[in-house]
């Protein structure tokens, strides 16, 4: 490290390839070699299995590919060289010349000993993978002498020679799959998985490709089918003496280029629906591992009412520091957390008013939800009892008499299927908005699940998320939503978005009515709503669009998590728990990677500032900044052919402005 700063990169690097990319097919074919040879593998395996004994040349004659079953299963083991050799190019031109020539920077008599046991090395890779192609002569010369073989030994059969030759090409294709990082094609060492993980993956690969090779098997008997219809040559099944009489005919040569068309469009075919089995694999072994989780009880998992039942479990696995007491069904606190979720669905707009009256515990309590109010610190248990039920102050083991939404009240199944999923008749207590739903089902399901012991307050690990941010929007701006000189045929990006959200609109322009006296709703007269208006008009459609405003939006609820989580369960015997001690920013932080950040336009340093402002001090920006090394670089121990110094910058919404306007 001390020499590093003397170290000439630009003459060091010059010529050599410091690390593999993907910039042709060779570099693609390295990278997923074992993929291809798989899918090779199978098709010209179920190839040479659906091949028909009827188009065989006439006695005494011998196909190109082999007249029994047998051969042609030992000529598809011919791909095991063909594809090493493959392997072997890409590798080499993938290597870059460093490591190529590694053996030719020695001096003296260490360079011949480098060179002579690279060239042994060689040699013996290339007889290795030769193995297969000398197998594969004995077995066509035991198919056309086989009264010659039995003059040479007895007990030299063609069926030895043939599992001979099965061995050696089954040991090839082993190392080609299960070898991958050998003859140095990893520059690092592989992850180490432990034999059951792998059994488990190799098993699992085995059903899935089983499947694909039984359905792909009825697609080439379809194709071999289409190939008797045309009437088309089929060179493997050619006789060796009729090829070298017809070769480079007309008829011969058009169909030998539609036999290999054909032949060619069949793989591609075979191998484009392994995604498919993929996936279909994945969702069943999904399906499996969700019921072991919990505990295979299937008929509780889809007769009962888990919604109803996410006090209960909610309060038992989270709310783990505030246990239940006497004969509540939940915790004490759980009624103040659940309405605040209410509360930043109804600012989200996918619950309006009456709606958030009916999810709610404490109803009608704030009308008016902005920013703001979310802010504010959770009410406590005790006194929100106390206000409800009109007494002074109450004990934790006071009975908690609350406004139970209907939607934790269990319903029967038949019930739930009717309203809910069916919609046969409405359940005017079940949200509308398919995002909500969505949630709902989604934390009740995940309340069945067993969960460790959650951390308490202060006693939390830090956790750091990173946004990378290059060039994407951080807020819509109006002209991308709505201009008002285009043509009437063009449908703007609001009037899409509206229709999309209808209802969240209409909860947003009722809300936002509320908070904020000047917005006056103008349904979708665009052209009608103030500069004002539309600032908060680009917000709404930001967080329904791929925006960084939306990401950061979601990622920051953690934040607003942990703020609840210390407000409810917090060690109070803890130093480190006190209020002027406990700050949720030091055991949480959302951080955006903004590598253009120094580049930034007015726009979208005011989208940035604007962000850094409105969410929690948790957020930072992080980028790489520069400036001119300066006449002090020489004392620094600056690179004379560094013409800039480089260096990392965190800044968040405490830091002050430069003269444009950016944070510094």
């Amino acid at each position: 490290l001390a020499a590093l700063e003397r170290v000439n990169w630009r003459a060091s690097l010059s010529g050599c390839k410091t690390h593999r990319e993907v910039h042709s097919p060779t570099g693609l074919f390295a990278g997923i070699h074992r993929v291809v040879f798989l899918h090779a593998l199978l098709y010209l395996a179920t190839v040479a299995h659906v091949a028909s004994s009827d188009n065989l040349p006439p006695d005494g004659e011998i196909a190109l590919v082999g007249n029994s079953a047998k051969v042609r299963f030992a000529t598809v083991g011919l791909l095991v060289p063909f594809h090493a050799a493959l392997w072997s190019i890409a590798a080499w031109s993938t290597s870059g010349a460093v490591v190529r020539s590694s053996w030719a920077r020695k001096e003296g008599r260490a360079y011949w000993v480098a060179f002579t046991l690279h060239a042994l090395k060689i040699v013996a890779r290339f007889c290795a993978w030769s193995f297969p192609v000398l197998t594969y002569a004995a077995v066509r010369y035991a198919e056309a002498n086989s009264d010659d073989l039995k003059k040479v030994s007895p007990h030299l059969t063609p069926d030895l020679l043939d599992l001979v030759h099965l061995l050696v090409c089954t040991l090839g294709a082993v190392i080609i799959l299960e070898f991958p990082g050998a003859f140095k094609e990893h520059a690092w060492k592989l992850t180490s998985v432990d034999l059951g993980p792998k059994l488990m993956r190799w098993l699992f690969w085995l059903c899935v490709l089983g499947v694909k090779a039984y359905v792909g098997n009825q697609g080439i008997v379809a194709l071999n089918t289409a190939l008797d219809d045309l009437e088309i040559t089929r060179l493997g099944l050619e006789p060796l003496s009729s090829i070298s009489s017809f070769a480079f005919s007309p008829m011969f040569d058009k169909d030998v280029v539609e036999w290999c068309v054909l032949m060619g469009i069949g793989f591609l075919v075979y191998s484009a629906d392994t995604q498919f089995w993929f996936s279909l694999g994945c969702s069943i072994l999904g399906i499996l591992v969700a019921f072991h989780q919990r505990q295979w009880q299937l008929v509780k998992l889809s007769c009962a009412d888990m919604v109803a039942q996410i006090p209960e479990s909610f309060s038992k696995k989270v709310l783990f520091y505030d246990p239940v007491v006497g004969d509540r069904r939940f915790s004490i606190s759980f009624p103040v957390l659940w309405d605040k979720v209410v509360e930043h669905m109804r600012y989200e707009d996918k619950v309006d008013a009456h709606m958030s009256g009916e999810l709610t515990f404490f109803g009608g309590q704030r009308e008016r939800i902005d920013w703001n109010v979310l802010q504010q610190p959770l009410s406590q248990p005790s006194l929100a009892a106390a206000v409800l039920e009109g007494h002074g102050p109450v004990s934790r083991n006071t009975p908690l008499r609350v406004n139970l939404p209907q939607i934790f009240k269990p319903a029967s199944c038949t019930d739930r299927c009717i309203r809910r999923e069916a919609g046969i008749f409405s359940d005017p207590a079940w949200p509308r908005n398919v995002e909500v739903q969505w949630r709902l089902n989604a934390l009740a399901r995940a309340m069945t699940l067993s969960m460790p012991r959650p951390f308490r307050p202060p006693y939390i690990p830090g956790l750091t998320v990173m946004i990378p941010h290059y060039g994407e929007a951080i807020l819509i701006e109006k002209e991308e939503l709505f201009k008002n000189n285009s043509a009437d045929d063009v449908v703007p990006l609001m009037s899409w978005l509206e229709y999309r959200f209808e209802d969240e609109f209409r909860a947003f322009t009722a809300r936002t009515s509320q908070t904020s006296p000047d917005f006056t709703s103008r349904a979708t007269k665009w052209s009608e709503y103030t500069d004002a208006d539309w600032d908060k008009l680009c917000v709404w459609a930001s967080m329904r669009s791929q925006t960084l405003w939306r990401t950061v939006a979601g990622l920051t609820m953690y934040h607003q998590a942990l703020k609840c989580h210390y407000q409810l369960q917090n060690d109070r015997n803890s130093s480190m728990g006190k209020k002027e001690v406990w700050d949720t920013s030091e055991v949480f932080t959302c951080m955006i990677s903004m590598q253009m950040y120094p580049y930034f336009n007015a726009t979208q340093l005011r989208h940035t500032n604007r962000m850094l402002e409105k969410f929690p001090k948790s957020l930072k920006v992080a980028f790489i900044d520069f400036e001119d090394k300066g006449a002090d670089s020489d004392a620094d121990g600056v690179h004379p052919n560094q013409a800039r110094r480089y260096f990392s910058c965190l800044i968040d919404k405490n830091c002050s402005f430069d003269e444009r306007g950016r944070r510094q």
